[in-house]
């Protein structure tokens, strides 16, 4: 029978006096109760019982919290095959569920990976949330679990390794599916590489092949032992084949020319050679001429030397002459002195 003293019970206020003050539903804190000759974990879920508005009393209904160790087991062992921890506290931070056997339901929770302060700040802050240990070995994700007026709050602490296995797993077959990639894909370059190399080959032998062959042609030509009568094979209509053709239309071209130009050079090499007979013919003219102007220039030269005698021997006359004449003038004046003597002297 429950008394007012039990009721009045401090332990008792959240199966009694809770549902009457709040007019909800309440579920007490768990504690140990002894039942028969074993202790169980037990809470209570009080129900308010309403009439016109009025709460009149309660429903309470106590249950035994033994189901939750089994429920966290098989949480502990399908979570990374049991390598973690998972505890469940209440709001007080007592033990409600431990996968842990050491550790005895009611006492007080001590974390491996955290410190008191930071589960209290996570049990009262109410969200979920996941923190690493210290030594970044540990990672505990906190989840709240509201019920009724409480809230328990569920850890689960996991190992690095346990943690990151699936993704080190995925990570080094991402790694060596990559290394198998990469090494397919430098066989499968290298394999293009080596066929495009073979190809660029054939076709720059089969375009350089034609241009050799002008040039082959080009340096005969520029080397002068070039033979203008061939011709090369045009076997396309591409620029190759266009430049052959070109080539051959120039050749003939200059083949006529050439053909042209030897035609005229036997004219002039005749032309020529009939200028030559006629020097010849005019440089035995020209000498004839020479050899006949030096008779004459000696010729000229005795008769300037006769004349020279001339002079000399005219003015030689001249002196003569003019001595004569002198001579001639005396004796006319002697004969005219003589004469007129001779009148003087006949008319005496």
């Amino acid at each position: 029978m429950l008394t007012k003293q039990i009721q009045n019970a401090m332990e008792n206020a959240e199966r009694f006096y809770c549902p009457l003050a709040s007019g909800a539903a309440c579920v007490s804190t768990p504690r140990l109760t002894q039942v028969g000759e074993a202790q169980h974990l037990t809470s209570s879920l009080s129900l308010p019982i309403e009439v016109d508005s009025q709460v009149i009393g309660f429903l309470g209904i106590d249950l035994q919290l033994t189901q939750l160790a089994k429920t966290v087991l098989d949480s502990d062992s399908s979570l990374f095959n049991g390598s973690g921890h998972v505890n469940i506290i209440s709001l007080d931070e007592s033990v409600i569920a431990s996968d842990n056997t050491d550790i005895a339901v009611g006492s007080r929770y001590k974390s491996q990976v955290l410190n008191a302060d930071q589960i209290t700040d996570l049990m009262f802050g109410e969200q979920a949330e996941t923190l690493w240990s210290a030594d970044n070995q540990w990672l505990t994700v906190f989840s709240p679990v509201s019920i009724a007026n409480q809230t328990w709050g569920v850890f689960f602490d996991m190992p690095r390794d346990s943690v990151l296995h699936d993704a080190i797993t995925l990570d080094s077959i991402i790694s060596q599916q990559l290394s198998d990639g990469i090494v397919f894909e430098v066989i499968v370059g290298a394999g293009f590489v080596l066929v495009g190399l073979i190809i660029i080959s054939v076709m720059s032998s089969r375009l350089v092949k034609p241009i050799r062959e002008v040039v082959t042609r080009l340096e005969d030509i520029a080397s002068g032992e070039g033979d203008l009568t061939q011709r090369l094979d045009v076997k396309s209509q591409d620029e190759i084949g266009q430049l052959a053709k070109q080539f051959n239309a120039f050749l003939a071209k200059l083949q006529t020319t050439i053909q042209q130009v030897a035609v005229t050079t036997e004219k002039i090499s005749g032309t020529a050679e009939s200028a030559n007979q006629t020097a010849i013919a005019t440089r035995e003219s020209s000498e004839a001429q020479f050899r006949e102007v030096d008779l004459v220039a000696t010729a000229s030269e005795e008769m300037t030397q006769t004349a020279a005698l001339v002079v000399q021997n005219a003015e030689v006359a001249v002196e003569a002459a003019s001595t004569a004449n002198e001579s001639a003038s005396k004796v006319k004046k002697w004969r005219s002195s003589q004469r007129a003597k001779w009148f003087v002297w006949l008319s005496r």
